[in-house]
């Protein structure tokens, strides 16, 4: 982003950069320095909350990138409304400006349902005056069981990261700053055990995912990934916080620590030139140069696919998910057959590949309900009542029914609903929820569930989840916000 150069100050073995912003409301901001030497690949990192500090250790002479993350907390943004963000990013903004015009300042820090009330709340700061303010939109693009799942993937699967990345882009560019660059300061995968936001995973599926996440934000167009975390904050299984390390809380690697070291070594110095477009999913891939020769990483999203690579300009060597090298299928009708499974199979070649068809081996592709909530922030009068709609649209051949509700923050339920959908068809219901009458502006989150089951199957009903804001106590001209689309 920016450099600071700190300059020289004689007698010292270090310099120093203090961190100071305009004091602002409680728990209204969290803030994050990172910063590193010019030419260095590791970041520093110093965490503040509202008090002043020193980032010690500085060499003299030298010049160090400083990036400053500055962010609501929590799941519903630590109830602190887009409003009372904003005013509090301003004077950060003034102070940063005051200390260096070279300091670029990120924020808002978004975390997954970007499909929703994230976007629903970006809009939200950029009506608040958001716009000029930041040098990066900051995203926390966590995959939970809220974000969209495209065909053939698993709830929760890396592939949704897509969905919060094109939602994002479209605020910016609905706010005039289309080219704002997107930075990552979190995302990544817990092996923990029992149900949380987001599926947990076995140390397989970690190292899978966790590289399939890199590949997917870096070919949509991220350039700065930071993961959470590197090793693992504690040894309960059950806690998801304790498990989301590439290594283990002794410091022993997990199979992602070697997946990504072999990812790191592959792509080297190369280039991304993006995500291949002739890739469908369930199957995606993304290509990078590398001089004069192309390395394409390859995979199924949740299962295994059958693809068909012309073997003009060809593959001329694989590797699989670990870095070792992997034989060469032979040439058919001048085609090479891979098999995409969820682990990412890397194909060099001395021209860009052209994948010919495809087609999903294992398990088939099942269709899905779809479900869209309008809006996916409810804005609440102290005891009113409100609805909002809930859209459902079913894939399957047959009759699907549908069993719609959603948990209220205060406790209870929202009244709940039930359809049924024809083959290929829609439907619309109501969801309602009344607010406490002593209830205080508050801004929370909640779950609304659509448990669907085709007419005849006698297995368990499907769970679809999308996650749903409150607000509550907002004034009448805030309660007035466009639907999201």
């Amino acid at each position: 982003m920016g450099l600071l150069d700190l300059g020289n100050q004689p007698g010292r073995s270090y310099s120093s950069l203090r961190v100071e912003w305009a004091k602002t409301a409680p728990d209204v901001i969290y803030t994050r320095v990172q910063l590193r030497k010019q030419g260095e690949t590791a970041w520093r990192s110093a965490c503040f909350t509202q008090s002043p500090g020193l980032v010690l250790g500085l060499e003299p002479d030298a010049t160090y990138e400083v990036l400053v993350d500055a962010r609501a907390t929590g799941p519903d943004y630590g109830g602190v409304f887009a409003e009372d963000y904003v005013a509090g990013l301003r004077k950060m903004r003034a102070a940063a400006d005051a200390a260096s015009p070279k300091i670029a300042l990120v924020g808002p820090t978004f975390g997954g349902e970007l499909e929703g009330p994230g976007s629903d709340y970006l809009e939200a700061c950029y009506r608040a005056g958001m716009r000029g303010l930041l040098q990066a939109l900051d995203l926390h693009p966590y995959v939970k069981y809220a974000t969209p799942t495209p065909p053939g993937g698993h709830p929760g699967g890396p592939e949704g990261v897509l969905h919060s990345l094109e939602r994002a882009r479209e605020v910016l560019a609905r706010n005039g700053e289309a080219e704002l660059p997107i930075t990552v300061s979190e995302c990544g995968h817990p092996t923990s055990e029992g149900e949380w936001f987001m599926p947990p995973v076995t140390y397989a599926q970690q190292a899978q995912r966790i590289v399939r996440t890199h590949l997917l934000l870096i070919g949509a167009g991220v350039r700065r990934i930071w993961f959470y975390a590197f090793q693992d904050e504690g040894t309960d299984r059950r806690n998801p916080e304790h498990n989301f390390g590439l290594v283990d809380w002794h410091g022993k690697p997990k199979p992602a620590y070697h997946a990504y070291k072999a990812m790191v070594a592959l792509l080297g110095r190369t280039k991304c030139e993006g995500l291949q477009p002739d890739a469908k999913p369930p199957v995606y891939a993304v290509r990078f140069r590398d001089g004069n020769s192309f390395l394409t990483a390859l995979w199924d999203s949740g299962g295994e696919s059958e693809v068909l690579v012309s073997a003009k300009g060809g593959a001329t060597a694989t590797f699989d998910l670990f870095g070792k090298p992997v034989s060469l299928p032979g040439t058919n009708a001048g085609r090479q057959r891979f098999v995409a499974t969820e682990s990412a199979l890397y194909l060099r070649s001395a021209a860009p590949l052209r994948l010919v068809s495809q087609r999903r081996l294992s398990p088939p592709v099942e269709p899905q309900v779809q479900m869209e909530l309008h809006p996916s922030t409810v804005s609440f009068a102290p005891g009113a009542t409100r609805s909002w709609e809930c859209r459902v649209q079913s894939e399957f051949d047959v009759p699907v029914e549908v069993r719609l509700s959603c948990s209220a923050p205060w406790g209870g339920q929202a009244q709940c609903a039930a359809l049924t959908l024809p083959p290929h068809g829609s439907d619309i219901a109501n969801l309602i929820l009344t607010a406490p009458a002593d209830a205080k502006r508050q801004l929370v989150s909640g779950d609304a569930k659509c448990a669907y089951r085709p007419r005849g199957d006698a297995g368990e009903w499907r769970v679809l989840r999308r996650a749903v804001f409150f607000e509550v106590g907002v004034p009448q001209t805030m309660m007035a916000r466009p639907n999201v689309e």
